[in-house]
């Protein structure tokens, strides 16, 4: 298993920091998932989840669970903004997209899900480590630009395995309703859909 070669996030980064609560939350996630991780050490967990590289952290363990990475989502409605923040990649699944979407229809917390996803799976974030989700009440709209470009595969392979390994699984964006467009010139992706009804203003608490 560890013998994989992947590319984009699989380099190793020295003196990372990574947030001891999201990592012991993800590794609950993953032993409730898979018995056979029970049986392993930290440290051989951190290296069979994709976490580490030997002794090193990966670039793909310090998006999902340190602080270099920011997801902020900005909601606008009749003249008012709030501002949420999450710093890592397991912040921003588990706390602020729930947050988002928590009020509204079914089928627009899907169409959500797999947009947010999408953006975390596939920036480029060799060259940017923002993403930025943009919701308006009128017209309900949301909006979630990332780095990178329009792709049908992601360059993010261990980030992709942490997040199979947690039981979370995606569709690709032609198959619900998101509409994509490429900023050629910034070097972004904006993913856009319209929500059933309007969008309500979440409390401002940075995570």
């Amino acid at each position: 298993m560890n013998a994989l070669k992947f590319g984009g996030d699989d380099y190793p980064l020295m003196n990372a920091y990574v947030d001891p609560d999201c990592l012991n939350e993800f590794r609950e996630r993953v032993i409730t998932l898979h018995d056979e991780y029970k049986k392993f050490t930290a440290g051989e967990f951190l290296t069979r989840s994709y976490i580490f590289s030997g002794k090193y952290l990966t670039f793909a363990g310090a998006l999902m669970f340190g602080n270099i990475i920011r997801v902020t989502a900005t909601l606008n409605h009749e003249g008012k903004q709030v501002v949420i923040e999450a710093q890592n990649i397991w912040e921003a699944y588990t706390s602020l997209l729930p947050r988002l979407t928590s009020k509204l229809s079914s089928r627009c917390r899907k169409i959500y899900r797999e947009a947010f996803i999408n953006a975390l799976l596939f920036s480029e974030y060799n060259i940017n480590n923002k993403i930025n989700v943009h919701i308006s009440s009128r017209p309900p709209k949301v909006s979630i630009d990332y780095p990178g470009i329009i792709a049908r595969t992601t360059r993010n392979h261990r980030l992709k395995k942490i997040f199979e390994l947690a039981g979370i699984s995606w569709n690709k964006h032609n198959e619900l309703d998101i509409t994509l467009e490429q900023d050629a010139l910034n070097f972004r992706v904006k993913a856009s859909f319209e929500l059933e009804g309007p969008a309500e203003l979440p409390q401002p608490v940075i995570l």
